[in-house]
């Protein structure tokens, strides 16, 4: 350790240089005796710590380190150390050396201090060598990770290629048989499947679909699981059927086949055992889906398609379509409901054929139902003439009580004197376009002639010109 002279002064700022204070000069003895110690090491500025600055024989005096500064310096803090006592500072200037096992400070005069200019730039340069080894050790440790992700895809691929070649080896070579008879009433026995001509592998029927051939023959597609070693390796389907001299024969087939017969269960299923019910009367107010509910098979779902609703007023009858939803798989189906039931009603599934029937005719009645409207209809223009400034609020609609017209366009032919306006017509519940004709220059209140489309944008046409 290396003992440092202090400089005091008075912590009100006063010298004491002409005024002799035997307490002040005893402290000044007893400080310079201390020498200063770093406990542990460093390696710049920003690890160093005044907290770990030890004064030996320096007992009463305080490290205050708002009043002390650090400087960093080729590798060397530059440190200036104020102590309190009593109401005394006392400052001290030493140096230490980062990276050093020898934790000894070593005194420089204050003028020393002053004129350290600190190494900022030497800061950075390290901080920015630092970085940039973090920087290189992040993208090293990616690049480790991907190569290997790499090799674990490489590795995965070739194992399914491995396992894929010894399926087709095994396809091509194995013999399922199935030792009881197929026909419609009997279930499937996954205890008569036995295995052949392949060895050192195990199989377990995991699950299997039924449907009928031609001529109502049945037949059965198994899901097969295959281990060895009692590790499972691949999954196969094998289909058992009956032959012409009432074999029971089997062949291998695909996956798709299976989940076809799959579908094909679930819409047989629906068909048997899904239930739509009507919970109130329909009574031919407006359809609405939150009346119906399903029933029949557990954990099925619906969803109407609001679009897909067709009416039919003269048969009495609702068509809906709706999207089922069953183990994750959708089916669609329609459901026909009796318009002018006056209590709740189950539906009955149709199919699309009779949907789009009943769409058509909706358009057709619909089509007739506004046909009757226009026919009632009047417009009145009631003023004694009109001139080519048509004013729309001069025409009245007579015959139907409650309907509302939209003034869209015109169009003026001045040979035949007359004008022809589109309007949009709203009654009941029902909105579609007019075409009325008023003479021009008429000397009475006068009734619009109602004319087609094909007439208003001739002469809008001829206008254009």
């Amino acid at each position: 350790m290396i003992a440092l002279p202090l400089v005091a002064a008075s912590c009100g700022g006063k010298k004491q240089k002409d005024q002799k204070n035997p307490g002040m000069e005893a402290d000044q003895k007893k400080f310079n005796a201390a020498t200063f110690a770093y406990e542990g090491t460093f390696t710049n500025k920003m690890t160093f710590s005044l907290d770990k600055i030890k004064a030996n024989n320096a007992e009463g005096f305080t490290l205050n380190k708002e009043q002390s500064e650090i400087k960093f310096k080729d590798n060397i803090i530059f440190a200036k150390l104020t102590f309190t006592k009593d109401e005394n500072m006392f400052s001290a200037y030493i140096k230490f050396a980062a990276n050093s096992k020898d934790a000894s400070g070593e005194k420089i005069t204050k003028e020393a201090y002053e004129a350290i200019q600190e190494d900022h730039q030497g800061q950075k340069d390290k901080k920015d060598q630092d970085d940039k080894k973090d920087q290189q050790g992040q993208k090293d440790k990616e690049k480790q990770q991907d190569k290997k992700d790499q090799q674990g895809q490489e590795d995965k691929k070739d194992q399914d290629d491995k396992k894929a070649l010894e399926k087709k080896e095994f396809e091509k070579n194995a013999k399922f048989a199935y030792s009881k008879t197929i026909s419609g009433n009997e279930k499937f026995d996954s205890a008569s499947v036995t295995l052949s001509n392949v060895d050192n592998y195990e199989f377990s029927v995991k699950d299997f679909k039924s449907n009928f051939l031609a001529g109502n023959m049945k037949f059965f597609i198994a899901k097969i699981e295959i281990k060895k070693e009692k590790a499972k390796i691949f999954d196969v389907y094998v289909k058992f059927s009956t032959d012409a001299q009432n074999k029971v024969v089997s062949e291998f087939t695909t996956e798709e086949k299976f989940k076809e017969l799959e579908y094909l269960e679930i819409e047989n299923e629906i068909q048997e055992k899904l239930i739509f019910t009507y919970n109130t009367k329909l009574n031919n107010s407006k359809f609405n889906d939150a009346n119906v509910v399903i029933s029949g098979i557990d954990g099925a779902s619906k969803k109407i398609d609001n679009n897909k609703i067709a009416v039919s007023d003269t048969e009495k009858t609702v068509v809906a379509k709706y999207s089922i939803t069953i183990n994750s798989k959708v089916f669609v189906v329609y459901v026909e409901f009796k318009s002018d039931a006056s209590e709740a009603q189950k539906g009955k599934l149709v199919d699309e054929a009779r949907f789009n029937a009943i769409a058509e005719k909706q358009k057709m009645e619909e089509k007739a139902a506004i046909e009757k409207i226009k026919s009632k209809l009047r417009f009145i223009y009631k003023t004694k003439t009109i001139g080519e400034s048509f004013d729309e609020k001069e025409v009245m609609i007579e015959g139907i009580p409650e309907v509302k017209k939209k003034f869209e366009k015109q169009a003026i032919d001045k040979d035949k004197n007359v004008i022809v306006v589109h309007y949009t017509i709203s009654v009941e519940d029902k909105e579609f376009p007019v075409f009325v004709e008023f003479k021009l220059d008429s000397d009475t209140a006068q009734t619009a002639t109602q004319v087609d489309e094909a007439k208003f944008n001739n002469i809008a046409n001829s206008e254009k010109k």
